[in-house]
């Protein structure tokens, strides 16, 4: 039981640290250009692997509780197989809500890595309104219009900032 829990973290592991890994990839591939081509990647590298950090530890934890999980059920099996305990209930709906956020944060990966990917050749304006939009969707968000006013106030307020106020260039339309 226990190494098939084992392999079972791992399991979950493996697109987090492949995204990690074209992260890496492409951050090292862009240590060859320019300073000023670096801008946007760097910080966005930094938060691809807190992310990944993140995922780390949240899927431990569930393992960790999961195993917990499970061993008290099969005591409690041994003493009466046929009745569910509260503690079971409270474990099922507990790891039903686990999974949904580990697809919010599976979400999050593969969007920072398309994000990563699509930057340059869109530009930061339509990448970026687009992402966010789209991870505000996945958090639960409905209304249209803070769908639509959110993400352009702060496409406006970072473009302001970094392009006319302290002069650092990225690409902020497709090239």
């Amino acid at each position: 039981m226990m190494a098939h829990g084992k392999w079972e973290l791992a399991h979950r592991l493996i697109l987090p640290t492949l995204i990690l890994c074209f992260s890496i990839t492409y951050f090292i591939e862009v240590k060859a250009l320019s300073s000023q081509d670096q801008l946007l990647i760097n910080p966005i590298f930094w938060v691809v692997l807190f992310l990944y950090l993140l995922v780390i530890v949240q899927e431990c934890k569930q393992w960790k509780q999961k195993n917990e999980t499970l061993g008290d059920v099969s005591a409690t099996t041994d003493i009466n197989q046929e009745k569910m305990t509260l503690e079971d209930a409270e474990a099922i709906t507990k790891s039903e809500g686990d999974a949904r956020l580990t697809k919010k944060v599976f979400y999050y990966m593969v969007g920072i890595a398309l994000y990563l990917v699509l930057v340059e050749p869109l530009g930061f304006v339509i990448v970026t309104l687009a992402f966010l939009s789209v991870m505000m969707r996945v958090l639960g968000t409905k209304s249209f219009k803070v769908l639509t006013t959110v993400p352009i106030t702060v496409v406006l307020i970072i473009y302001f900032i970094f392009v006319e106020a302290l002069g650092i260039p990225f690409p902020v339309w497709p090239s």
